[in-house]
């Protein structure tokens, strides 16, 4: 028997559903070197000469993985490209994204991207303007699993259940402690499968879906295993019934 307690809200997100909890995460960014260097004496489609020195990342700016995506259960590794120009300060000026993405990664980027500070490339010691290629990669945030494995019909906590919880990279196997808790984290989102047993019990399985950064929350009633029937009466058929007397 499975029970799946009422939705509960997230540390990041305001929108939980089963029980599941959004967790927003950092994403890592990636500078890809200069793209164009813009100067009065020199075009931008001119390589940049002997004695520019390209901006260098001073203040990072992660960017927060989208609630937009976890809502569209988005699984895959997502890459914003930008394009940023940089004042002679090092100041972001404008921030285009070159491939856009959908699922509120665009705008998480370019919103992270505004408040990046740079040294200002230099050309003969002197600060110029620039412009360079930039990248943020968000990865789905991890699923987990967790609940607990109890003993009806009182339901007592079961201590030393072992619980298997198979994702996309193979199974996991916890057990329970005293208070009969359990809790599978890390889990790559998608189609996961989990099995429980324990002693003199029966064994239960659930197959459950689990998006980015959701939590399921599953509680497990192992009911006892079926007695085995009396053994036959010496010199009574098996078949036969008992009479009673």
């Amino acid at each position: 028997e499975r029970f799946r307690e009422p939705g509960r809200p997230g540390p990041a997100s305001e929108a939980p559903v089963r029980r599941r909890l959004a967790v927003a995460l950092s994403c890592s960014l990636a500078f890809t070197g200069a793209l164009s260097l813009s100067t009065r004496e020199a075009s931008a489609q001119q390589p940049p000469a002997a004695d520019i020195v390209l901006p260098k990342l001073l203040n990072d700016s992660p960017a927060h993985y989208p609630e937009q995506a976890l809502k569209d259960k988005v699984t895959t590794k997502v890459t914003v490209n930008l394009i940023l120009e940089l004042d002679t300060n090092g100041r972001v000026k404008n921030a285009a994204i070159t491939e856009p993405q959908g699922h509120g990664f665009d705008e998480a980027a370019a919103s992270a991207a505004s408040t990046l500070v740079f040294a200002p490339a230099t050309k003969g010691g002197v600060p110029i303007a620039a412009k360079i290629k930039f990248a943020y990669n968000f990865e789905p945030p991890a699923g987990r699993v967790a609940g607990k494995i109890l003993r009806p019909p009182n339901d007592v906590p079961m201590e030393g259940a072992v619980v298997v919880v198979t994702d996309a990279t193979g199974p996991h196997t916890v057990t329970t402690g005293a208070d009969g808790t359990y809790s599978v984290d890390n889990l790559v989102p998608g189609k996961i499968h989990v099995h429980v047993e324990a002693k003199n019990r029966k064994v239960e399985e659930l197959d459950e879906d689990v998006g980015p950064g959701e939590i399921a929350d599953v509680v497990f009633r192992l009911q006892p295993l079926d007695e085995p029937p009396p053994p036959p009466i010496p010199g009574q058929a098996a078949d036969e019934p008992i009479q009673e007397v």
